[in-house]
């Protein structure tokens, strides 16, 4: 009788043990804000991989139209345009730069401001949301799920006043960014902007130019 009780306590403590790691493994986190530095924050935390140097190709379209494409390769990047100018993040030693290159005109901006201004370009939506002002009549909703077990995430927000709407819709494996949808309407302006971004890993190259030649427009005249 003493044995069966002890294998009946055995099993139903590897039960538990096996529940609880299955709960701990599947478990889904949800984090919502309303408010505008707890959207900022959400954003930060779903793009945080994105900047730290991955290698990825992102082309941003506008239905049928591509808007530009964007080759990230570790801390150099360049977004092509469809007239074919470039516009270049580099980091060079311990020097940044903003390069632009205009095929009849070229000319760099050194400083790690201008660089991370130009590094990414694919997130200006996150820089612009820091410009929204915080006003009583506007609306902020986000939403950041992310799934332990499988390592995927969606995140997901709104911003709303009179005239502006901003909606994102975007998901993510292991960190790395595998669809993103940016709608934005502003009335006062009369704009309606979508974008649907695809996000191609492990093919991107930077070739850097050589920029020694190039106009300084940081320098003093």
């Amino acid at each position: 009788m003493a044995l069966k009780r002890k294998r009946f306590l055995v099993l139903t403590a590897l039960v538990i043990a096996v529940s609880i790691l299955m709960c701990s493994c599947s478990r889904t986190s949800v984090t919502e804000h309303d408010d505008k530095a707890g959207l900022l924050e959400l954003a930060e935390s779903f793009f945080a991989k994105m900047k730290e140097g991955v290698n990825v190709v992102i082309t941003v379209k506008n239905g049928d139209t591509t808007l530009f494409v964007e080759t990230v390769d570790g801390e150099n990047s360049f977004v092509e345009y469809p007239d074919g100018h470039r516009n270049y993040a580099l980091k060079m030693g311990s020097d940044y730069y903003s390069a632009t290159d205009m095929k009849d005109y070229t000319y760099k901006m050194p400083g790690e401001g201008y660089y991370r201004s130009a590094y990414c370009t694919f997130l200006s939506f996150v820089k612009l949301l820091d410009l929204v002002q915080s006003e009583a009549e506007t609306e902020y909703r986000s939403c950041l799920r992310e799934e332990k077990k499988t390592g995927t995430a969606t995140f997901t927000f709104e911003v709303a006043s009179a005239d502006l709407l901003m909606k994102l819709n975007a998901s993510s494996e292991n960190g790395l960014v595998q669809s993103l949808t940016y709608t934005k309407d502003d009335s006062a302006n009369d704009t309606h902007v979508v974008q649907e971004m695809t996000f191609e890993y492990g093919t991107a190259r930077v070739t850097v130019p050589d920029i020694a030649n190039w106009e300084d427009r940081t320098a003093p005249n």
